[in-house]
């Protein structure tokens, strides 16, 4: 929807901010829930996000190359390693039981309320534009707080709910698979319509949330690569939850 509004600054820092929003959520999991069961497969996990967060990175730093129909080769990069790890993803995903009644009560649901999260992304995003303007907001500003933190909502009431069921690993998984996705959105984003390309829009902001995102990232790897001790985890929820309002205040 930003892209359509023509706004590309918006559209990256709603990427990046949704991204930065999901660990914190992570992390508040880690400082009040630190007894739920975690899985060690969510370290592994992490690596894909890391990845792309790099090729974004690259990305930012060189806006001018391109490739084909003038598309960025970071955003080519970037579909190819989404792919690459939804395909591990799910070749590593043990088959279970498939109930038959999957598709009326879950799948239909699902595609009924995204088709509302999409419709709606089209007036927040115009709103979050409008605000920034009224106010004099930079535009990485308002489009990682305002957007970024909305658009994480679903996210954050997914991982409550699991965390309330004392499902550990789809709590991690709900967050981990949300920032690998987000960057493929971005990707996909920037294919679809070259002629605006976010990479060009990226500013040193948006590099910095990307850095953070890898940092941050690094330390779910290692939250979840070897069980830590309950106080141990929640220093890291608690570093997690300073790091992002360093973050914000950089912004700022």
């Amino acid at each position: 929807a930003t892209l359509v509004s023509s706004e590309t600054s918006l559209a990256i820092a709603n990427i990046l901010g949704s991204y930065l929003f999901n660990i914190l959520i992570l992390g508040c999991v880690w400082l009040f829930a630190a007894q739920v069961a975690i899985d060690k497969q969510i370290s592994k996990a992490t690596s894909a996000p890391i990845l792309l967060t790099v090729i974004v990175i690259g990305g930012a730093l060189s806006p001018n190359l391109r490739v084909g129909a003038g598309i960025h080769p970071a955003s080519l990069l970037i579909l190819a390693g989404f792919l690459w790890s939804q395909v591990a993803l799910f070749s590593s995903d043990e088959a279970g039981e498939k109930p038959s009644n999957l598709l009326n009560r879950q799948l239909i649901p699902i595609v009924l309320l995204s088709a509302v999260i999409v419709g709606a992304g089209y007036f927040l995003s115009a709103s979050v534009e409008k605000l920034a303007e009224l106010y004099s907001l930079d535009r990485s500003f308002a489009g990682s707080i305002f957007l970024g933190l909305v658009t994480s909502l679903p996210e954050a009431a997914v991982t409550v709910a699991a965390v309330r069921q004392r499902l550990g690993a789809m709590a991690a998984g709900n967050i981990v698979g949300s920032c690998t996705f987000n960057l493929g959105i971005l990707a996909l984003a920037d294919c679809l319509i070259p002629s605006r390309s976010m990479f060009e829009s990226a500013s040193n902001a948006n590099i910095l949330q990307a850095a953070f995102g890898i940092g941050l990232l690094l330390l779910t790897a290692l939250a979840y690569g070897k069980p830590l001790p309950s106080k141990l985890l929640r220093a890291t929820g608690l570093l997690v939850l300073f790091a992002y309002v360093f973050v914000t205040i950089a912004l700022y």
